[in-house]
């Protein structure tokens, strides 16, 4: 989060995504794109945001192989303390 502000972005959102299980399930429930389901979205939310305290780099036992995979960020660029890049 330092690092971003450092470079001129305040973080609006953060959220963990792709828990394991997610990509699992969409085939056992017959939905081919797991994450264009509306329901599947929610529960792989529900299940990141239940496991996000067990986030490690590397995943060596069963334990740690539920969390989430990923997370992503909305960020703000402050306009007032950067300049646009250049093309």
């Amino acid at each position: 989060m330092a690092r971003f502000a450092r470079l001129g972005f305040t973080v609006r959102q953060r959220r963990f995504c792709s828990f394991p299980l997610t990509e699992r399930l969409g085939p056992l429930l017959g939905v081919s794109l797991p994450y264009g389901n509306p329901l599947l979205v929610r529960l792989d939310e529900a299940a990141c945001a239940l496991t996000r305290w067990n986030i490690a780099y590397h995943r060596d036992s069963v334990r740690r192989k539920f969390a989430p995979g990923a997370v992503y960020y909305v960020l703000e660029r402050d306009a007032v303390t950067t300049t646009p890049a250049r093309p």
